[in-house]
């Protein structure tokens, strides 16, 4: 069917909607192509209404149907608005939509992810419940939006964990609530026989009323912390990504030198990555993982700044000693965080680093030979007096 003849006045969904059921299920492979072509297109502009419809044809009874809706489902994913919005239907009004997000899943990142999905929904649920009663939601919501980040990162265990602390503090929060709003009104009905009684003498309901409005008002700072560390997280990620994308940019080949072909800046910085690397070994072997999280963020944002300078014009000018110094703190830094973050590091090796290793595995890439060898050489005297 031309396309001309679906359009007409209709709402970007109905669009959407008309060309899957009506070109789907093409004997012609080329109407099929050119309809998911066009849905492609669409998703450009309107990703969440797209996915949306893809996803009600997810399990549809007919085969031309679901076949190519998946297909074209799977192609969108890789986009990260695209992903993003399907995650966004984990909570759609409709039924059918969320199971489909949830097959989804499981169908493209595995069994867990379906955990992550069916926990977020149940987690939603309760928040809208909680609302209405005027229960404090607001940092859960945050955590909850977070887990969507972290899953997207690759590491859907931690997503896990993160969403399943969501589900339980909300549940005991909801309760604890409900618990006290109970007690506070039962006192209420009871005040006037109370003070008859001389229980209670002075005017009861007007601290009782008090008490109530506090329960409102009350702040909660359960989630604080692990939403500070996620966010730390998500800046080290960033500042990861910046740094190896800058290697994939600049370097094609794999630099190798010795210590003697550092100048004496260079191996102040590699100085400095060699107590980077003792220390943030010395806090995960001692279980002090967010403070290594926080030492390597901290030690990475502050090369970036030392970059955009002199270093940066020499990578620039291709000069062998700066590139390897690049290349060098790069590849430390991404197999420093895999001890901390390992989806997340594997992800970045993969799309930035993987080009200049052997390895296949963040996980089992060596150290730069300068790292292995640890020269002896008096850098960390001239790293002291800086």
């Amino acid at each position: 069917m031309p396309f001309g003849s679906v359009l007409g006045k209709k709402s970007e969904e109905e669009r959407i909607e008309a060309i899957i059921v009506d070109s789907f299920p093409s004997n012609q492979d080329s109407e099929i192509e050119r309809a998911r072509r066009k849905i492609v297109k669409w998703a450009e502009q309107k990703p969440l209404e797209t996915v949306t419809a893809l996803l009600g044809h997810y399990y549809d009874d007919d085969e031309r149907i679901r076949r190519p809706a998946r297909q074209t489902l799977n192609e969108l994913s890789k986009d990260t608005i695209c992903m993003e919005a399907i995650m966004a239907n984990m909570v759609h009004p409709s039924r059918t939509i969320r199971k489909a997000v949830q097959g989804f899943l499981g169908d493209s990142v595995g069994a867990h992810a379906v955990t992550y999905a069916s926990i977020y929904e149940q987690t939603m649920l309760l928040v809208a419940m909680a609302r209405r009663k005027d229960v404090p939601v607001e940092d859960i919501v945050s955590l909850a939006d977070l887990t969507k980040m972290t899953f997207l990162d690759g590491e859907t265990m931690r997503a896990i964990r993160d969403i399943g602390l969501c589900l339980d503090t909300i549940k005991h929060r909801y309760r604890s609530s409900e618990q006290l709003k109970d007690y506070l009104a039962e006192l209420l009905r009871m005040a006037p026989d109370l003070s008859r009684m001389g229980v209670y003498g002075g005017a009861i309901e007007e601290p009782l009323r008090k008490a109530m409005k506090a329960s409102r008002e009350r702040t909660y700072d359960d989630t604080s912390k692990i939403i500070e560390e996620r966010n730390k997280e998500f800046q080290l990620r960033g500042d990861l990504l910046t740094l190896a994308s800058e290697v994939k940019d600049r370097i094609k080949d794999r630099p190798k030198v010795t210590s003697s072909d550092l100048f004496a800046e260079d191996k102040v910085e590699m100085a400095k990555l060699y107590d980077l690397i003792d220390n943030v070994k010395a806090l995960v072997l001692d279980s002090r993982r967010s403070e290594a999280k926080a030492y390597l963020q901290e030690h990475v944002d502050e090369f970036l700044q030392r970059y955009k300078g002199p270093l940066e014009t020499r990578v620039h000018d291709q000069d062998r000693a700066a590139t390897f110094v690049l290349y060098a703190q790069a590849l430390s830094f991404v197999k420093l965080a895999s001890y901390l973050i390992p989806a997340t590091a594997e992800d970045i090796y993969q799309r930035c680093l993987r080009q200049l290793e052997d390895s296949p595995s963040i996980h089992v890439v060596l150290w730069p030979e300068t790292v292995i060898e640890r020269p002896v050489m008096n850098v960390r005297q001239s790293s002291d007096k800086l």
